[in-house]
């Protein structure tokens, strides 16, 4: 292990966790030195995520969890702090999102909401959840994981392309309270993939996937942001693809 990466000593919270970047991220994390609680909606997916991460030979705690419940929430961070041996919370990762693509017109008000409770709102009060336990030990580091479109819109993506500008512009804002001497070491980083390799693009049709950029290397680029001097902050991380993935 690079100590100059490592998070031993450190637990986090990962949400989305049993595929995709979420998953990557846990396996990253855990081979830093991370204790990691992990949840997702899919109980078998997330099974195997969990004996898989095992092998790096932290500390896990996982549970079904849908982020659009808010009573779910508050249960997973409660029963997260208690399990895990380091009594904290150090990193929260706001992986866990959803994306419906279709012209505005056309778009269905219940796959908006989706949209918004998944990727905004369950962010919102994840955050909301964790705060405390960041303040009582005076840090913490949370990743809301955006899009590379969430800067810019893009045909279809009207309802997409909202909840990722929403989470830029709540990290941004939670960052902000927390400047200061006298406030408590928290850093909010938004992260901006490009088009990665996950099961989020399985349904993109004329697509070269070889193109994609890895999940793991997302993960990494976050163990890079969590591991910089306490006099750092990253306000966003952007990594996208090289090359063309959309061949029309």
């Amino acid at each position: 292990m690079n100590v100059y990466m490592s998070l031993a000593g450190k637990s986090a919270i990962i949400t989305g966790a049993s595929s995709g970047i979420g998953k990557e991220t846990a396996i990253t994390f855990a081979r830093a030195g991370c204790d990691v609680a992990l949840c997702a909606r899919d109980e078998k997916k997330l099974t195997a995520v969990v004996e898989e991460v095992s092998d790096e030979g932290q500390e896990i705690y996982s549970q079904v969890c849908d982020v659009r419940d808010e009573a779910q929430i508050k249960e997973f961070v409660k029963n997260a702090h208690e399990n895990l041996p380091t009594g904290t919370i150090d990193i929260l990762v706001n992986n866990a999102g959803i994306g419906v693509f279709n012209q505005i017109t056309k778009m269905k008000i219940n796959d908006l909401d989706s949209q918004l409770e998944t990727n905004v709102r369950g962010a919102y009060i994840m955050i909301q959840e964790v705060l405390p336990y960041m303040e009582k030990q005076k840090w913490g580091i949370i990743f809301n994981v955006g899009s590379a479109i969430g800067k810019y819109g893009i045909p279809s993506g009207s309802a997409y392309c909202a909840t990722k500008f929403a989470l830029r512009g709540i990290s941004q804002s939670v960052n902000a309270e927390y400047i200061g001497e006298e406030t408590p070491l928290i850093r909010v980083t938004t992260v901006q993939p490009g088009t990665t390799d996950t099961p989020f693009h399985d349904p993109a049709a004329k697509m070269n996937r070889a193109n994609l950029v890895p999940a793991e290397e997302i993960a990494t680029m976050m163990l890079w942001a969590a591991t910089r001097s306490d006099n750092c902050y990253i306000p966003e991380l952007t990594m996208t693809e090289s090359r063309p993935v959309f061949t029309e």
